[in-house]
C-alpha cells in the first residue's frame, strides 16, 4: 500500500517568518500522513517517539489531515498498528479529544484490503487490545454507508491518492483489482449484496423515495464480470432505480438545472463508466426468457436520457486521464447500439442527442482521441450530425465551444462529420455558425482554416451583426491542459501569432478590400466600449478614490482651518449625511441585482462624507492640543468593523440614497448607522407627509470608527468639541454617563453654547444609540473570544 513520493521535511530555513501554532501542527501532521502513505515504519516510529501523543491523536478537520483516516485508507496494517498503540498508551489524551473514527469504513472506502483483513482478524482475536472503533459488517454510518457499500464506492470514486503516484495506470489497475477482491471478501463474510443507502427521510422531491446508492449500482462502474455475476446471483436487483448526483465537471451537469437525477438504472451507471463486461451481463439478463421487467436499454432517467446518452457523455474529469484503450468507449457504445440502435438520435429533455454529449464530453479530454472514437462509432450507427440541440447548436458548434484547452482537433474528424451530412453553415439560435465559434477559439486555428477551405461562409452574421472576423478579433486562447493535468504556459506572443494566422486565412478567403472594411467596422466596438465605461463610471479604476477624497477637499482638508470654530448646536452632531448614487451593470451579480460585496464601496463614501463634515474643520485645534500633550504622528480615522443586513435587492441603474449618521460613541469608538434607501412609489406613499415613511429600506449597516494620532487613540468627544460642538460626555462601557453634565459657556460672535436641555436631549439620543449598537459590540467580542479560545491563545486585548 505504499505510495510514491518523499515525506515533507521539517522546516529549517531560519529566514522564513515564524510559524503560528496552527501552522506548526498542520506541518507536522502533513509529515506524519506522508510517512504513513510511504509505509516507512522506521521513520514512523521515530516520528512518534519525537513528539507528544497529541500530535498523533488530535482529530482531523477541514484544515488538518486525520491520522487514523489516512492510516486506514492508505497505510499498511503494521503502520495502523503503530498508530493505534499510541491511542492505547495515552488514554487520557484520547478521552480529552474523544476522536470519532470508523477504521473499517475508511479502509473499505479506499479498497485497502490488507488493512480490512487486519481489522477483521484483530477484532476476531480475543487477545486484541487495539482501539479499532466499531467493527460491524452491517453497521451504517451517518451517511448510510456500510462496509460493502463503501467498498463498492471505491470502484466508482477514485480519491486524491491517484494524483500522488508516478505510474497512474498501474495505480488504477491495482485499485480496481483490490476493490474487486475486497467485495468478494465482504460477501464471504456475510455482507449482503442487496445493501443500499436508503433515501433521505422526508425527501419530498420527485424521485426522493428512490435509493441513493446500492452495492450493484456502485460496483457496475468498474467491477469485473465474475463479481457482477456473483452480486446478481446473490439477489442484487438490476432494475432498481437510483438517485444520482453528477460531479460538477460531468457534461450532464452543464446541461441540467439540478444536480440530482432520478430513475437511474444499473445499465445507466455501467454505461456511464464504460464497463462493457457489466453492460453485457445486464443485457444478457434482460434478454432472458419470460422476463417481464422494463427494457433497460430504453429506460430513461428523469432528464429523459437513455443509457446510450450516459455512455456518450462518460464521467469526465478523472477518466480523461486514462489512455484510450483502457476506457473501452467503443466497445460499450457498440454493445448498446447492437442491442437497440433506435435511440441513436433520440433527444433528452434539453434537446441533446448522444452525439451532442460525445462532442461535449470527449472534447473536454483535451489530450486524447476520445472524441474521435465516440463520434465515429455513433456516426457509424446512424447518428445525424444535422440535429441541433435546444440552443440550435450542432455537433460542429459543440466541438468548437468545448475545445478551448484541447490539442487541435483532427481535420479528419471534421471531414467525417461533414461527410455524414452536417451543415457547415448552420446557425444556432444566436446566429453563430461553426466558423464563428472556431475562429474565436485560437487553439483550433487549423479547424477554422479547414472549415474555410470547405466553404464556410465568412460573411455570415450573427444576431449582433458580427462576422467571423469579429469573432477572431475577440480570440480566446486558454491554458492547454495536458494528460498530467499541468497547464502549458500561455504567452502573448503565441496568442498574437495564432490570431494573425486566422485573420490571414479569413482575409485570403474574403479578399483584401472586404477584410479592410470589416476591420473598419470594429470602430463600432470602440464606441461601444466608451459608452460601456461611461455607464459604469463608478466602478472604473481610481473612481472610488475620487469619490472618497472629494469630501476631504470639500471640508477644507488642503486649507488651513481656523483654530477656533463657531459653536454649533449639539444635536447637529447626530444629523444624517446622505449621498445619492446608482447601481451600474458592473455591480450587478448573477441574480441581476446589486452584488452584496459592492455595498461596501458605497459605505466607504457615505461614512467618509459624514466623518469629514464632523471632524476635519476642527482638526487644527485638535492637533494643537494633542501636540501639547506630546502626541506625535498623523491624525486620521480608521474603520474598525462593519455589520450589514440586506433587506431588498437593488436592480441595475436604480437610484438610491446612502444615509449615514452617528448613533453613539464611547471613549474610543464612534458608531455609525447607515441606511440604503429609495423612495416609495404609489399614491399612498406620495400622499404621506412623513418623509421617513416615504422611503423604502434596502439595507442597513453598523460601522465603528476610531480616531488616531499616530498610535494614540483620540477620544471622540475631544474631536467633536474641537470641531465646535458643545463639550460632550461619552457614555461609559456600562451605558451610563460618566460624571455630571456640567455646562461650559464659550462665546464667539455673540452666540453661546447650547443650553442644558439641548445637552440632555443629545445625551439621551447617544445612550439610546449605545443600547442599539451594543449587541453588535457584544457579538464582535464573543467572536474574538471564541477564536482565541479555539486557538488556545491569550484573550484578545
Amino acid at each position: 500500500m505504499a505510495e510514491s513520493g518523499s515525506p515533507i521535511s521539517d522546516r529549517s530555513d531560519s529566514s522564513d517568518p515564524p510559524e503560528s501554532p496552527h501552522q506548526i501542527i498542520a506541518r507536522r501532521r502533513n509529515r506524519l500522513v506522508n510517512i504513513i502513505k510511504q509505509n516507512d515504519l522506521a521513520q514512523l516510529r521515530q516520528f512518534i517517539a519525537s513528539c507528544s501523543p497529541e500530535a498523533v491523536i488530535v482529530p482531523g478537520s477541514p484544515y488538518l489531515e486525520d491520522t487514523l483516516f489516512n492510516a486506514a485508507s492508505y497505510g499498511s496494517p503494521e503502520a495502523l498498528r503503530i498508530i493505534l498503540e499510541v491511542y492505547t498508551a495515552a488514554p487520557d489524551v484520547v478521552e480529552r479529544f474523544n476522536p470519532k473514527f470508523c477504521l473499517l469504513l475508511d479502509a473499505c472506502g479506499a479498497a485497502n484490503i490488507e488493512v480490512v483483513r487486519f481489522i477483521l482478524d484483530c477484532h476476531d482475536s480475543p487477545e486484541n487490545q487495539l482501539p479499532l472503533g466499531p467493527v460491524d459488517l452491517h453497521q451504517r454510518d451517518d451517511s448510510g454507508d456500510t462496509p460493502i457499500i463503501a467498498a463498492a464506492a471505491s470502484l466508482m470514486n477514485f480519491d486524491k491518492a491517484a494524483d500522488e503516484v508516478e505510474d497512474e495506470t498501474e495505480w488504477i489497475q491495482d485499485r480496481i483489482a483490490r476493490g474487486n477482491q475486497l467485495i468478494h471478501l465482504l460477501l464471504d463474510r456475510g455482507c449482503p449484496a442487496t445493501d443500499v443507502i436508503p433515501p433521505l427521510p422526508n425527501d419530498l422531491r420527485p424521485g426522493g423515495s428512490q435509493v441513493q446508492d446500492s452495492v450493484l449500482g456502485l460496483a457496475v462502474s468498474r467491477a469485473n464480470a465474475p463479481l457482477i455475476q456473483r452480486l446478481i446471483d446473490s439477489g442484487a436487483d438490476i432494475y432498481l432505480k437510483h438517485q444520482h448526483l453528477h460531479h460538477g465537471m460531468v457534461p450532464f451537469q452543464l446541461r441540467s438545472t439540478k444536480g440530482h437525477v432520478y430513475d437511474v438504472t444499473t445499465l445507466h451507471l455501467a454505461s456511464f463508466f464504460y464497463n462493457p463486461d457489466a453492460v453485457k451481463l445486464l443485457l444478457d439478463h434482460q434478454d432472458c426468457k419470460n422476463n417481464t421487467n422494463p427494457d433497460l436499454p430504453s429506460s430513461r432517467d428523469s432528464d429523459g436520457r437513455l443509457p446510450l446518452h450516459w455512455a456518450a457523455s462518460g464521467p469526465g474529469a478523472f477518466n480523461c486521464r486514462l489512455l484510450d484503450k483502457q476506457l473501452r468507449i467503443t466497445e460499450t457504445i457498440r454493445l448498446l447500439l447492437d442491442h437497440d440502435s433506435t435511440g441513436v438520435n433520440l433527444v433528452d429533455n434539453t434537446g441533446s442527442t448522444p452525439l451532442h454529449y460525445a462532442a461535449i464530453s470527449h472534447t473536454m479530454c483535451s489530450y486524447s482521441q476520445h472524441a474521435e472514437l465516440a463520434i465515429r462509432t455513433l456516426l457509424e450507427y446512424g447518428a445525424d450530425p444535422r440535429i441541433p440541440d435546444g440552443s440550435g447548436r450542432t455537433v460542429l458548434h459543440l466541438l468548437g465551444y468545448h475545445s478551448t484547452q484541447c490539442e487541435p482537433i483532427e481535420t479528419t474528424l471534421l471531414d467525417i462529420i461533414l461527410s455524414h451530412g452536417a451543415n457547415i453553415n448552420h446557425a444556432e439560435n444566436n446566429g453563430k455558425t461553426p466558423l464563428h465559434v472556431f475562429a474565436q477559439n485560437l487553439r483550433q486555428v487549423s479547424a477554422a482554416k479547414f472549415l474555410i477551405e470547405r466553404g464556410a461562409d465568412f460573411r455570415a452574421r450573427n444576431t449582433l451583426r458580427e462576422t467571423p472576423f469579429h469573432a477572431a478579433a475577440r480570440g480566446i486562447f486558454n491554458d492547454h491542459v495536458r494528460r498530467d493535468l499541468r497547464d502549458e504556459e500561455v504567452t502573448t506572443a503565441t496568442k498574437i501569432r495564432l490570431q494573425d494566422e486566422i485573420m490571414r486565412a479569413l482575409q485570403e478567403a474574403a479578399g483584401e478590400d472586404t477584410a479592410v472594411s470589416l476591420w473598419q467596422s470594429l470602430t463600432f466596438w470602440k464606441a461601444l466600449a466608451i459608452g460601456f465605461a461611461l455607464l459604469n463610471l463608478k466602478t472604473l479604476p481610481l473612481v472610488w478614490h475620487i469619490r472618497v477624497y472629494r469630501y476631504f477637499f470639500q471640508n477644507g482638508y488642503l486649507l488651513t482651518p481656523a483654530v477656533k470654530q463657531s459653536p454649533k448646536p449639539s444635536t447637529d452632531l447626530l444629523k444624517p449625511k446622505s449621498i445619492f448614487t446608482r447601481a451600474p451593470i458592473m455591480e450587478i451579480d448573477m441574480n441581476m441585482h446589486k452584488s452584496n460585496s459592492t455595498y461596501f464601496s458605497d459605505l466607504d463614501v457615505s461614512r467618509t462624507a459624514l466623518m469629514c463634515s464632523l471632524v476635519i474643520k476642527g482638526s487644527a485645534l485638535l492637533e494643537k492640543r494633542l501636540q501639547k500633550q506630546g502626541k506625535r504622528g498623523p491624525l486620521h480615522f480608521v474603520l474598525g468593523g462593519v455589520y450589514t443586513s440586506f433587506k431588498r435587492e437593488i436592480p441595475a441603474y436604480m437610484k438610491y440614497e446612502v444615509q449615514s449618521h452617528i448613533a453613539s460613541y464611547d471613549s474610543k469608538w464612534i458608531y455609525i448607522v447607515t441606511y440604503f434607501l429609495t423612495p416609495r412609489t404609489g399614491k399612498k406613499a406620495s400622499a404621506d407627509s412623513d418623509e421617513v415613511r416615504r422611503k423604502r429600506l434596502l439595507a442597513v449597516s453598523i460601522s465603528k470608527y476610531v480616531l488616531k494620532k499616530g498610535r494614540y487613540t483620540v477620544p471622540p468627544s475631544d474631536a467633536f468639541e474641537a470641531a465646535g460642538y458643545a463639550p460632550l460626555i461619552a457614555p461609559a462601557a456600562n451605558g451610563t454617563v460618566n460624571g455630571s453634565l456640567t455646562q461650559r459657556k464659550e462665546v464667539k460672535s455673540g452666540r453661546a453654547w447650547d443650553d442644558n436641555s439641548e445637552w440632555q436631549q443629545l445625551q439621551k439620543e447617544i445612550l439610546k444609540g449605545k443600547e442599539m449598537v451594543q449587541p453588535f459590540v457584544d457579538q464582535e467580542e464573543k467572536l474574538l473570544d471564541d477564536y482565541m479560545e479555539k486557538m488556545k491563545l491569550p484573550a484578545f486585548a
